[in-house]
């Protein structure tokens, strides 16, 4: 099935291809049709790798192992009350391996290098995170509210979209480059934000809305145990 954006990153394709080649192709034909065999062997070439087998079996592998971790986190949910705060926390960081295992499909980061998730709540004038997806950070890590994306998601209720990172907040020491933060909704508004950081720069700009959507199932994982 087409993500609900797949026409508008069709026509930004086509809408660039023809913004380098027209100009290509009105300097040379030669060299204008040097610029389209290239564009078609690298598109090919991408499609290939994501149709191979080896791309279907980690697909089909991931799938499977999603299924297997809700399916448990959907058994503790039924003996939540008697968990421990031990518990609770592989519950939320389990949660989160959920989550980053379908974006990391959904985005097609199949080695697992690009996309982490973390779970942060508010503490007076901060923002602290209580659980990742891996320990790729530092643990219980606390950040002023005035310095990160998150923040704002607490404010609005809605998602929140940096697409550079280093360019828009002057951070060229973080290792990540986009930023998607997803509010996860209590009974008195929102009690925590999930933020999925990508190696890549502007890796969610098109893809925000389908993953809040996809996502909503997952984040209400999180919701009781906060």
């Amino acid at each position: 099935m087409f993500s609900g954006s797949w026409w508008l990153r069709t026509g930004i394709f086509l809408l660039s291809l023809g913004a380098l080649g027209i100009p290509v192709y009105q300097k040379s034909v030669g060299l204008g049709l040097l610029h389209s065999a290239i564009t078609v062997v690298l598109v090919l070439g991408k499609a290939a790798v994501f149709s191979s087998n080896r791309t279907m079996k980690i697909v089909h592998r991931d799938y499977l192992e999603r299924k297997a971790l809700l399916y448990r986190l959907i058994k503790d949910l039924q003996r939540h009350p008697e968990m421990t705060r031990e518990e609770v926390s592989r519950f939320q960081r389990e949660a989160l391996e959920l989550i980053a295992s379908y974006v990391r499909a959904h985005r097609a980061d199949f080695s697992r290098t690009e996309i982490f998730v973390n779970l942060l709540v508010e503490d007076g004038d901060s923002l602290v995170v209580i659980a990742r997806d891996r320990d790729h950070r530092m643990p219980g890590a606390r950040y002023s509210r005035s310095t990160m994306a998150a923040a704002k998601a607490f404010e609005s209720g809605d998602h929140i979209v940096v697409g550079n990172v280093h360019r828009e907040y002057g951070d060229v020491e973080k290792d990540y480059r986009s930023i998607l933060v997803l509010p996860v909704r209590g009974r008195s508004g929102i009690s925590a934000v999930v933020s999925i950081d990508s190696a890549r720069a502007h890796h969610f700009d098109l893809e925000a809305r389908d993953l809040e959507r996809f996502l909503q199932p997952y984040l209400g994982l999180l919701e009781w145990t906060l």
